[in-house]
């Protein structure tokens, strides 16, 4: 049924029940949901107080009266880093437009 024959229809007094088309019921996929890259690595409790004293030292510095608390430390693996950063780099330049998510990293020997 077109909408120019549904409006004359209501014009006219005419009410006509239109079935919905088979595609609106249709279920919607759902996308698979994203692996996340894990850029950390394990850092050991003598580098995180160390990291920890050195942070607070700088971020306290002259203001005696200022309290920090370093809630978490994590060490980033730069080659993952630096390969995600020169892929995305490439990407880009093919395509500007677009976004990009990088899914896994592997190295290959």
């Amino acid at each position: 049924m077109t909408l120019l024959s549904k409006l004359r229809g209501l014009l006219a007094g005419k009410n006509e029940v239109v079935q919905p088309t088979t595609a609106a019921n249709a279920p919607v996929s759902q996308a698979k949901p994203f692996e996340t890259v894990d850029f950390s690595l394990p850092v050991s409790q003598e580098d995180k107080e160390l990291v920890a004293a050195i942070a607070s030292a700088i971020l306290v510095h002259d203001d005696s009266d200022v309290t920090v608390q370093v809630k978490g430390i994590t060490e980033i693996d730069l080659e993952k880093e630096i390969a995600a950063a020169i892929i995305g780099a490439i990407a880009a330049g093919d395509h500007p437009a677009s976004q990009f998510r990088l899914k896994s990293i592997a190295r290959i020997d």
